[in-house]
């Protein structure tokens, strides 16, 4: 059993008064983790993972992604529906680029050490997550969680196979018709296509070997294009396959990902 005795602070932060949650203890400067949560989700869904992380020693950050929970508007599942690769594609930019607005924020709270900066994500927050880390230098670490890279791959199997598609009754097409826009998006960020904006940070992929919503091949394709510029540090880049069908992020994952950022922190 777990007591949690962590201050938690909900505040909104910036121009854009982008919603967060704090976890953290009283005291001194502490390392840095954000968590990030999935499609549909909100950042109450990685409350077990802060409060760990905050038990821990760290401090720890859940924020609404754009168009989820207090940021979420009317047209939501209008937008979703018509178009999901257009309206999908920048919630995961935009998320990415509050994660430095969050930063600067941080730095000048006392209780954050911004020199050790960690980042973690289910879903589409690990997607979030791998991207972020080709975006903002300031993160040293990270953990992705049923997730990778390679866009088309990912939008292939919740458009044309059992994923969203089915579940959401999405009005798309399959992931060859993405329109100019969204085609310039992934030429432009989906990170396998631009190995050359990582630093070899401790890079953790934990992955479903038969998951229904999202591919494990995001996340294989995505470790063997980094393995060139892990070539000198193998032991920080590592995939983790756990088996099983589902699109579900356990309690042993959880615990893979607080003893990463303990090790690499």
């Amino acid at each position: 059993m777990f007591k949690f005795t962590s201050t938690i602070e909900r505040l909104y932060i910036g121009q854009d008064r982008i919603p967060v949650l704090l976890f953290y203890k009283e005291g001194s400067s502490k390392p840095v983790v954000f968590c990030q949560h999935g499609l549909l989700g909100d950042k109450r869904y990685t409350l077990s993972t802060c409060l760990r992380l905050a038990d821990s020693g760290f401090l720890a950050i859940s924020m609404d992604a754009r168009d989820h929970g207090e940021r979420m508007e009317s047209r939501f599942w209008q937008r979703l529906r018509m178009n999901m690769p257009s309206f999908f594609f920048p919630i995961l930019l935009g998320t990415a680029k509050d994660v430095g607005k969050v930063i600067d924020y941080l730095e000048e709270r006392v209780e954050a050490d911004v020199e050790r900066v960690g980042m973690m994500g289910v879903s589409m927050g690990g997607f979030i997550t791998v991207l972020s880390v080709t975006l903002e230098e300031r993160i040293k670490a990270a953990v992705s969680v049923l997730a990778g890279a390679n866009y088309g791959i990912l939008m292939r199997r919740q458009l044309q196979e059992k994923g969203l598609n089915e579940t959401l009754g999405l009005a798309n097409e399959s992931f060859t018709d993405f329109d100019e826009h969204s085609k310039e998006f992934v030429e432009d960020y989906d990170p396998i296509n631009h190995v050359n904006r990582f630093r070899p940070i401790p890079l953790l992929l934990l992955n479903r070997e038969r998951d229904h919503l999202v591919p494990l091949e995001c996340a294989t394709s995505l470790y063997d294009a980094l393995q060139p510029t892990y070539k000198k540090t193998l032991d920080k880049l590592r995939l983790k396959v756990y088996p099983g069908v589902a699109h579900e992020y356990s309690q042993e994952m959880e615990m893979e990902v607080i003893e990463w950022f303990k090790v690499n922190l």
